[in-house]
């Protein structure tokens, strides 16, 4: 079993269109529960990540309640009119199946090579329905880590009693799982 991190970059919400009049693009960048953009159809993002040294190679949508049978499509590019486009993923179906109550469905792509074009155009081509945190970043994948495996942590450091003494030799924690 392995698991997959996901780092984050810094961007900027350039424009989004076909949102609800009662959402805007701070929405996309929050981690507030309950704080969700509500797309209409034919709704597109556009991401500014700022610069073009920064890499990236996963795009994910958390905590959504996006239609199941809505398709979405992924294009990057270095000009801010996507005049050129380098990446295009097509049309990518978002989910199968209905959407639990808690909406924590989430949407990931893995567009399996690194990129670096400064902007990235999200397009949700058909359905509707709440958009959580986006997500741009860099998977780190990290095999032999099962299941059920939780995240602890592991204070090595010692206390020392000799009679009525005590003392502490303070040592790293680390992270275990």
């Amino acid at each position: 079993m392995s698991a997959m991190f996901l780092k984050s970059i810094n961007y900027n919400v350039l424009s989004v269109s076909n949102l609800a009049a009662t959402s805007n693009a701070y929405m996309l960048k929050s981690d507030l529960m309950g704080v969700n953009a509500l797309a209409t159809p034919s709704s597109v993002i556009i991401i500014d990540k700022l610069d073009t040294s920064t890499q990236y190679d996963v795009i994910a949508m958390c905590n959504n309640q996006i239609s199941g049978t809505a398709n979405w499509r992924i294009s990057t590019s270095n000009n801010s009119d996507f005049s050129t486009i380098a990446y295009n993923s097509g049309s990518i179906p978002v989910a199968m199946g209905d959407v639990p109550e808690c909406r924590n469905r989430i949407i990931l792509h893995d567009i399996n090579t690194i990129r670096n074009e400064r902007y990235v155009k999200i397009e949700i081509l058909n359905g509707s329905g709440y958009l959580g945190r986006l997500i741009i970043g860099k998977k780190l994948v990290e095999d032999g880590i099962g299941m059920s495996a939780k995240r602890g942590f592991d204070d090595r450091s010692e206390m020392i009693e000799v009679g009525a003494y005590q003392a502490f030799d303070e040592k790293p924690v680390l992270l275990t799982w």
